[in-house]
């Protein structure tokens, strides 16, 4: 695939599988897949359940293969990756596994759940995993003019991507998405698909309808507050309301003067008992400070009296050891016929006079703790004085405080007693206001019109340019398929659909509306894949040659039209086919036929043939 053109999705196999059953089921070719062959055989089937496991509804269960009980449809993307969906032929939620499994056997596979409505799901939707991977993702298109926005899902495509032989042979435009849909949705799911502009940023707007019922109940609404303020109103005086108001503010205000007053005088007593407190706790802390250092000079003064004491005893000593040397040693213990070496004179002068002066450097140190602990007896006695004149002080505090508080109280209470009832009032006269208010609101809606509303900026369907050139394209397919008398394709804006030749595709017999639809259906996938829009890049086409058909054999559709046997006249069937067998790159095709292709398709295109009941080799989807 060109590196210009956006991914795709394309059909791998379409299998069914039951319990006591061999799979049955179609493998389609990477570019033009050809089905054709009896009625009656299970060709259209095939399309009904490829649109019921992209999320479509459930087809009916055929007689003829009702033994079949599940349904695999097998994906491939252009990344390389490839899923197989499985769903119940009677409902339910859809299983994706990797892989595809032509055969059937999804043995040793672990599925995922995933919902076949878009938007719910745990694991998301099969139309997420699609549009998501081809470029879709969270766009919403209009489906009101007054920009209700939905949002853009599988199914939306459909209609451009599997045409059945009723949309096909359908005077109907191909725009038109579900019966249930209104012309706003089509036109504007045609134009996100012709130019990938989703409707995401319109705000939507009231409808008519909506806003009339809107009024009508605002209206309820408001006449019910109104009765409810009423209420409330009747037990006032409103015309002295006001007087009442400015008379009670005036009072509060005065009261509020008062009481700031007491509170001022209040909080400063307070503050001043504070600072003395923290002063009284102060100097309490100090006095223990100054008692610690006064017990430990105490005890220091007694090191030092016991320091002299060992000292005078040391000088005393050796006074006894000069005048009685005929005794033992009074150093070392020694009896003088034992002494070694006899103590000299010197010796014990020394030492005397050492003792003297140690005893004099202590005496001088008591000196100054005597001095110290003289002053921290002073600091202390100070002290004690300006502890005893701080609680006097707290004392007289209290006395204030005591004094004030009951004054503070009587006040407070003035006050909020005529707050609470100036509160009260100014709540009726706001109850006034709200109710003047309302009456407006209300007189207002009342006098109001409604007309039909069209959000702003909304944008319905596409514009002349580009259905112009659509038309075109839809042109150059008609030419590839050598329709006859192509002159001119144009886009009919009323009628949201294409007009050959001037006259309305849905005006021609039904074989040439059928290759007219066909032509759209391709249209739109060149101009998407050429353009670089999303599309899912698959197409199928159901009896889109039908004006090739016998009569005789084909009685459900009548006659031929006169337009329809100048067509069949014509070997617009080889053209055609030869045409659809060129996109392989833009996408992949699906047609469902009753008569048989024409010779020499080149190889790559997958031809298939149901024979019918009555013929050879495959008869049909299932076994006969």
């Amino acid at each position: 695939m060109s590196e210009q053109l956006l991914p795709i999705v394309r059909l791998e196999h379409l299998t069914f599988t039951g319990d006591d059953a061999k799979p049955v089921g179609i493998e389609f070719g990477g570019g033009l897949t050809i089905l054709y062959g009896g009625s009656n055989a299970g060709k259209s089937y095939s399309l009904a359940v490829i649109d019921f496991m992209l999320g479509g509804d459930r087809p009916a269960i055929l007689d003829q293969g009702s033994e079949y009980t599940r349904i695999l449809l097998g994906l491939a993307f252009d990344n390389g990756r490839a899923v197989t969906l499985e769903r119940a032929r009677k409902g339910g939620e859809i299983k994706l596994y990797e892989g595809v499994a032509p055969d059937g056997n999804l043995a040793g596979r672990t599925g995922t759940v995933i919902s076949p409505k878009h938007g719910s799901g745990k694991n998301g939707s099969v139309s997420e995993l699609i549009l998501n991977y081809v470029g879709i993702d969270g766009a919403r298109v209009a489906s009101t003019e007054a920009a209700l926005l939905v949002p853009f899902s599988l199914r939306h495509f459909m209609p451009y991507i599997a045409i059945d032989e009723t949309r096909m042979f359908s005077a109907e435009s191909p725009t038109v998405v579900s019966p249930k849909n209104g012309p706003t949705l089509n036109k504007n799911v045609f134009r996100f698909v012709l130019t990938g502009q989703d409707d995401s940023d319109v705000i939507q707007v009231p409808n008519e309808a909506a806003l009339k019922a809107s009024n009508n109940g605002k209206l309820e609404l408001l006449d019910e507050m109104i009765g409810e303020l009423d209420a409330s109103l009747a037990v006032a005086d409103l015309e002295a309301l006001d007087a009442a108001i400015e008379r009670h503010s005036e009072r509060r205000d005065d009261f509020g003067t008062a009481l700031a007053a007491i509170q001022q005088r209040l909080d400063t007593a307070a503050q001043e008992r504070r600072a003395l407190l923290d002063t009284l706790d102060g100097d309490r802390s100090k006095v223990g400070q100054l008692l610690a250092m006064k017990a430990r000079f105490l005890e220091l003064r007694d090191t030092y009296q016991t320091d002299i004491r060992r000292l005078e005893a040391i000088e005393e000593g050796g006074f006894l050891l000069q005048r009685f040397e005929d005794q033992p040693c009074p150093m070392c213990g020694a009896k003088p016929g034992d002494q070694h070496l006899p103590h000299e004179l010197g010796d014990l002068d020394r030492q005397h006079a050492a003792a003297q002066a140690e005893i004099g450097k202590i005496r001088k140190d008591m000196r100054g703790l005597d001095a110290a602990l003289a002053g921290i007896e002073t600091e202390h006695e100070a002290l004690e004085l300006r502890i005893e004149f701080t609680s006097g002080q707290i004392r007289e505090k209290d006395v204030v405080i005591t004094h004030l508080r009951p004054e503070e109280a009587a006040g407070r209470t003035a006050y909020q007693t005529v707050a609470e009832r100036l509160s009260q009032l100014e709540n009726l006269s706001d109850v006034r206001t709200r109710r003047a208010a309302l009456q407006v609101r209300r007189d207002a809606i009342a006098d109001a019109r409604v007309g039909r509303q069209k959000a702003d900026g909304l944008m319905i369907g596409i514009d002349g340019s580009t259905g112009h050139k659509f038309a075109q394209v839809v042109q150059e397919v008609l030419i590839a398929w050598e329709y006859p008398g192509v002159e001119a394709v144009t886009w009919d804006q009323q009628r949201q659909d294409i007009a050959i030749n001037g006259r309305p595709r849905g005006q021609n017999g039904k074989g040439v509306k059928a290759v007219f639809h066909s032509a759209f259906a391709i249209a739109t996938l060149i101009y998407c894949r050429t353009n670089r829009l999303p599309h899912p890049g698959f197409v199928i086409l159901d009896s889109p040659l039908v004006t090739y058909r016998k009569p005789i054999h084909y009685k459900k559709h009548g006659e031929l039209a006169a337009d329809e046997r100048a067509v069949a006249q014509t070997s617009l069937d080889r053209a055609f086919y030869r045409h659809l067998a060129g996109l392989g790159e833009l996408g992949q095709i699906y047609v469902i036929e009753n008569n048989d292709p024409p010779q020499g398709l080149p190889p790559d295109v997958r031809v298939i043939q149901f024979s019918g009941e009555s013929g050879e080799g495959r008869q049909g989807l299932f076994p006969a």
